[in-house]
């Protein structure tokens, strides 16, 4: 274009070109060409403008096509502009050098060339000093893991001013009315907000230089943490010392030790007695996890008391009076939250399950269905509004958001395990199998789904599918019998009557007082015609005796528990017939008589005991800690096996029903 512009020119004679139209026409289509996104026209529109000898700013293009290189990360190319632009510039422009050679570390950096990068930027630092260039620094030394170079860098980082000039212009006599005009002026113009930001980021840096480095420069963080607190604190920033600390309290967090971080807070308000909010705060958050609720009581109070309008602070009142379950007051600092700011989630939130707790269900739902607007597909939200359906009796609505909630997190097994459970009430049991299915995949340790897995190929008559699912309940609870007498009973229904004959018998040695296991046991003996019966049928009938004795026992403690209040009330009515001083030799006669028959009794009972107690010795059966030995066969009795005439004896004749009676020829078919 610019050749056809040359020779319309030079046939036209026109005279000479502007250099200065020409030089802005074609850099602002570079501009054009770069905004646009289309960064090979943008090179070549600078390419012409470095052609031409007659430009005296091509390094300043340099400088925008090393930019255009660096954003397509062809970092060889970017840092050969950049080293040519520097070239372009005298020591003369100390600012604009400075910029440059800022670039090309940047291109050094992102080029893992981390060496040649602390080299140019300790330049600058020596030169111009800046937070971005100290902290680029930093990082550099940081990837060469380089502690003392990263101690250096961060003290000359703290030496570094702001050059923001005298504070005191700020301050002013509030009885002046000129001065106070002065100052809400210039607190709102870009100057002051120019200032301010540039605080901000020198703030910034340093913290985020002391968090990057304190786990690196010392064996162990909190040493490293120490020692730039101290620095900081010896600085002209000694302001961001107290923030410091509190970050090294959110580390121990991090690192899930709760009781450091509380101990490290703790000392902070020893340090400063004017504890200030965000230190209240996260000691009341840490006491509170820590299920101290008293002091997280005193110091959730503390930060309201010292910010009544941080909603965080009233939240973790609440949270406080929420645990103590006073849920009136509770909500109360909810809503004082939200008053505050409404878009305080974890206000809403808590809000809404106070409103739960308070069986407010309506205004609770309302508050969860804004949180479901504001935060969609939360599943914890969603959860909540399905529960309150659920607890208004709006069946249909919460099978609804449950099942929307499943398509969120499918392999939730709480989730699969509460549908299966609401199913199973409403007696789909197709579907409670199908949720109950899927929560013990995901989670194959549940005894309420594997009972019920269980139980349910009981019901269909599928004894072999049912065993394992026993089984694995009796690997997990190995101390309740109840699983090993399940496991033994599909073996029985199975038809495997030697295993389940070792299966009781395996049960009954781990639980020697399981009278259900004597039981089963001795039937399936019995029908088995073996003669173990006989030995376990002594076993179970001692048992038996052995447990009715206990049960007496107890009963006959418990009566003289009662004893001594109806001695009490006789030695009382004693007294009062010997003060009315009527019939008392006839009285002391029948209470000593009385007395007589109670001391017999109890001697009677003292021998009955001591009788038991051999009884207990001889049956050598020890009682068993706390194991829940109770039991009930869903499987019901053993089915009578067919009976033949081989073994019939008197008993069998009995049976029959004939006994000694005449055969007469009666009887005698026709």
């Amino acid at each position: 274009m610019e050749y056809n512009v040359v020779k319309h020119r030079d046939q036209h004679s026109l005279g000479e070109k502007n250099l200065d139209l020409t030089y802005f026409v074609v850099f602002s289509m570079a501009m054009a060409f770069l905004a646009t996104g289309q960064n090979s026209s943008a090179l070549n529109a600078y390419l012409v403008l470095i052609r031409d000898k007659t430009y005296t700013t091509s390094g300043r293009i340099r400088v925008n096509m090393g930019n255009i290189y660096l954003t397509e990360k062809n970092f060889t190319q970017a840092m050969k502009m950049y080293r040519m632009a520097l070239d372009k510039f005298p020591n003369t422009h100390q600012i604009m050098r400075m910029k440059i050679a800022r670039n090309i570390a940047l291109v050094l950096i992102k080029s893992c060339r981390y060496a040649d990068a602390a080299m140019h930027l300790e330049g600058i630092m020596s030169e111009r000093p800046n937070f971005k260039a100290a902290m680029n620094l930093l990082l550099c030394f940081y990837a060469l893991s380089d502690k003392d170079k990263m101690k250096q860098t961060f003290l000359q980082m703290l030496q570094i001013t702001l050059g923001l000039g005298d504070e005191d212009r700020y301050y002013y006599n509030e009885e002046d009315h000129h001065a106070v005009m002065l100052h809400d002026a210039i607190k709102a113009d870009s100057l002051h907000q120019y200032e301010e930001d540039k605080k901000k980021q020198a703030e910034h840096c340093i913290v985020t230089a002391a968090k990057l480095i304190a786990p690196a420069i010392e064996a162990k963080f909190n040493v490293g943490f120490d020692w730039c607190v101290e620095a900081v604190r010896n600085s002209n920033y000694a302001n961001l010392a107290s923030e410091l600390e509190v970050t090294k309290a959110v580390m121990y967090l991090r690192l899930k030790n709760h009781r450091k971080a509380i101990d490290t807070l703790k000392e902070f308000e020893k340090k400063d007695s004017n504890i200030t909010p965000g230190v209240a705060i996260n000691l009341s958050f840490l006491l509170y996890l820590d299920g101290d609720f008293a002091q997280a009581t005193d110091y959730a109070a503390k930060a309201v008391n010292s910010d009544h309008y941080n909603p965080i602070a009233l939240v973790n009142r609440g949270n406080c009076y929420f645990a103590e379950e006073n849920y009136t007051k509770a909500r109360e600092f909810y809503m004082d939250a939200i008053g505050v700011e409404s878009s305080c989630m974890e206000a809403l939130y808590n809000l809404a399950l106070v409103q739960k707790k308070l069986e407010s269900y309506a205004e609770s739902l309302k508050n969860f269905m804004k949180l479901n607007t504001i935060l969609p597909g939360n599943p914890e939200v969603q959860y909540q509004i399905g529960h309150l359906h659920e607890l208004m009796g709006e069946r249909q609505e919460a099978y609804k958001w449950f099942t929307e909630l499943q398509t969120l997190v499918p392999t939730d097994p709480a989730l699969l395990t509460k549908l299966g459970n609401m199913y199973h009430a409403d007696g789909d049991t197709s579907m409670a199998y199908n949720c109950y299915q899927e929560a013990h995949r995901y989670y194959p340790c549940d005894i309420e789904v594997i009972g019920w897995l269980g139980n349910y190929y009981v019901t269909a008559g599928t004894y072999e599918r049912a065993k394992p699912f026993f089984s694995h309940a009796a690997a997990l609870q190995p101390n309740i019998a109840r699983w090993q007498l399940m496991v033994a009973s599909c073996l029985r229904r199975c038809g495997e009557y030697q295993e389940a004959i070792d299966q009781y018998k395996a049960t009954h040695q781990q639980f020697p007082e399981n009278i259900d296991c004597l039981r089963y046991l001795t039937r399936v003996l019995s029908d088995m015609n073996l003669d173990e019966a006989e030995e376990y049928a002594e076993r179970l009938d001692k048992l038996e005796r052995l447990e009715e004795r206990r049960r007496q026992r107890k009963l006959r403690q418990e009566g003289e528990q009662r004893r001594p209040s109806q001695d009490d009330a006789r030695q009382a009515h004693r007294s009062g017939r010997r003060r009315r001083g009527s019939g008392a030799d006839d009285g002391d006669e029948a209470d000593e008589q009385a007395e007589r028959g109670s001391r017999r009794r109890r001697q009677r009972a003292q021998q009955e005991l001591a009788e038991e107690d051999d009884d207990e010795s001889a049956a050598q059966l020890p009682r068993q800690g706390e194991i829940d030995a109770s039991f009930t066969d869903p499987l019901q009795g053993l089915p009578e096996r067919p009976k033949t005439g081989v073994r019939r004896g008197p008993a069998r004749e009995e049976e029959l029903g004939f006994g000694d009676a005449d055969l007469d020829d009666s009887l005698l078919p026709q």
